[in-house]
């Protein structure tokens, strides 16, 4: 939308919520995470109400929270990007509710506690091996079969320099 016209950030994101704003969609809100990542490791986002992405790295978690409110309700709603650097060994990971909100027999949920677990719990040679084992421990955990809700994982790992 607004990325081929080399746009910042947050106008695409405000153009986009006027558009679905205006639309007849079914469903009139849209949660939405947003980022470029530079050669250099610098990430810019934007995140309008999605889950909030978490980044690992030097040991510490970081939410990416900065952005504004769900796509759609108010057109006029504004948008803040966010910075922050992927470090080499970095991991990225970007998540739907349907992972974290994935339920036991017992009614508790998954959580992001667990998610932070499985991220700290090795050094992890790809992305595609963490989001295997991501989805094989939501798995295991739910009893709901199929799931209730979408489940989506996108993780990414900046290469240690060599």
């Amino acid at each position: 939308m607004g990325v081929e016209d080399r746009l910042r950030i947050t106008a695409t994101i405000e153009k986009m919520n006027r558009v679905i704003n205006h639309s007849a969609l079914a469903s009139r809100f849209i949660s939405l995470f947003y980022g470029e990542i530079e050669p250099n490791g610098n990430l810019v986002y934007c995140n309008a109400g999605h889950n909030p992405p978490l980044l690992h790295r030097g040991g510490e978690f970081h939410e990416l929270r900065q952005g504004g409110i769900v796509l759609g309700p108010h057109p006029s709603a504004r948008y803040e990007r966010g910075y922050i650097q992927m470090e080499p060994g970095s991991i990225l990971l970007m998540y739907t509710d349907g992972i974290v909100e994935a339920a036991d027999g017992d009614d508790r949920m998954f959580g992001v506690e667990r998610l932070k677990e499985i991220v700290k719990a090795k050094r992890w040679k790809s992305a595609r091996a963490l989001v295997e084992e991501l989805f094989a421990a939501v798995e295991s955990f739910s009893t709901a079969d199929p799931p209730l809700d979408d489940q989506t994982v996108v993780a990414m790992i900046r290469l240690q320099e060599s």
